[in-house]
């Protein structure tokens, strides 16, 4: 287990899990979570972001894949190794002060070779986006 971030009465963490049962390579998933420490609950994609912003933080999710991989906009990913051509955020995500990760472990989105995709939105990036209990109100 390791915290990511416990300040402001929210915890992030996550747990690794590695499990070989043969073959080629064990397999290795980072899975987050976040509570809210002031009404003691797990804290779930829904409660920070408006069904609306879904479209849009996919769109965030996919732009910011791009240039991770030094792609063009009019580059499909598809057609550089991963799995799908648009990036839907998922609720293996982690919260801190700075933005939110949202994380894809293998095979997820990429064959296991390309590891677990990380993918790091600023809070100016998602600012717009996320319901106000994320900024601190």
């Amino acid at each position: 287990m390791h915290v990511v971030c416990n300040m402001d009465y929210i915890l992030s963490f996550y747990i690794l899990n590695y499990a070989f049962t043969g073959g080629a390579h064990g397999l290795e998933n980072l899975d987050y979570t976040n509570v809210d420490l002031k009404k003691g609950r797990l804290i779930k994609l829904d409660d920070i972001l408006p069904e609306t912003g879904k479209q849009q933080l996919s769109m965030l999710l996919t732009r910011k894949l791009k240039q991770m991989n030094k792609l063009t906009e009019a580059q499909k990913l598809s057609e550089n190794g991963y799995f799908v051509d648009e990036i839907q955020p998922n609720e293996n995500f982690y919260l801190t002060p700075y933005g939110i990760g949202f994380v894809y472990n293998h095979y997820d989105i990429a064959p296991y070779s390309f590891g677990a995709t990380d993918i790091f939105l600023t809070a100016d990036e998602v600012r717009d986006l996320i319901r106000p209990f994320m900024k601190g109100k």
